[in-house]
C-alpha cells in the first residue's frame, strides 16, 4: 500500500529517463473521480438515448427536438411531481435494459 502514497518506486523496479514520474494517491483519486464523471456521464447518455428510442417506437409522432425544449407549457412543477412518480416504475424497467456492464441482458 505505501508504494502507491509516495514518490517511491516499488521495490524491484527501476525508473529509465523517459519514464514518467510516479503517480501519487491523490493524483490517482483525482484520474478515478475524473474517469467515474465520464462513465456516469455516459451511462446516463446511453439511457436517455435509449429511453427516447422506446417513446419514439411507442409513439412515433413524438419527436425527439420537442422534447429537448422541455415540459410542455403549462405544466406546474405539482403535475411534473406527479409525472415523474408515475414514470418512476417504467424508468426503472427501462434502466434494466441499459447494459452498462457488458452483461447482455437487456431486453432487446
Amino acid at each position: 500500500m505505501l508504494d502507491y502514497i509516495g514518490f517511491a518506486l516499488p521495490e524491484g523496479t527501476t525508473q529509465l529517463l523517459g519514464d514518467p514520474l510516479p503517480r501519487t494517491i491523490v493524483d490517482r483519486g483525482q484520474t478515478a473521480w475524473s474517469d467515474f464523471k465520464k462513465f456516469t456521464r455516459s451511462a446516463a447518455h446511453g439511457a436517455v438515448v435509449h429511453v427516447l428510442a422506446v417513446s419514439q417506437s411507442q409513439y412515433p409522432s413524438v419527436k425527439p427536438e420537442v422534447i429537448m425544449t422541455c415540459f410542455a407549457q403549462g405544466t406546474d412543477a405539482q403535475k411534473i411531481a406527479k409525472l415523474e412518480d408515475e414514470a418512476e416504475e417504467a424508468a426503472a424497467r427501462l434502466a434494466r435494459d441499459v447494459d452498462l456492464f457488458g452483461e447482455g441482458q437487456g431486453n432487446v
